[in-house]
């Protein structure tokens, strides 16, 4: 570290070689070169946020859709369910589905019994 500050009081570069002195505008012109185009940079870097925008937002709708989807088959089970039930019901012999119903919870679902 202090090899390196002496070589840089001493106006040295990189491994004690002798800088060459510039004129500002020489260096100026160096660095605009190096540098890359930001604005194509910062460009691509905008283009990528909207495509990542775009797939949050697909995949929030995407969400949105499968639970509802999925609330939608909770209550198709659940009717088709109900309805199996009243069937059995009626093949043991029901004559009235709901009061069958009702007594059914009392003997833990199981038509048959009743």
């Amino acid at each position: 570290m202090r090899a390196f500050l002496v070589s840089a009081r001493l106006g040295r570069g990189k491994f004690g070689q002798p800088e060459e002195p510039q004129e500002p505008q020489e260096q100026e012109a160096r660095q605009v070169e190096a540098t890359p185009d930001y604005k194509e940079l910062l460009d691509r870097q905008d283009a990528r946020i909207a495509e990542l925008e775009a797939q949050v937002t697909k995949v929030a709708k995407s969400k949105e859709f499968a639970e509802a989807l999925a609330a939608e088959i909770e209550r198709v089970r659940a009717e088709t369910a109900e309805e199996k039930v009243a069937y059995e019901l009626r093949l043991a012999g029901a004559h009235n589905v709901v009061a069958a119903k009702a007594l059914l919870g009392e003997h833990g679902g199981d038509v048959a019994k009743l």
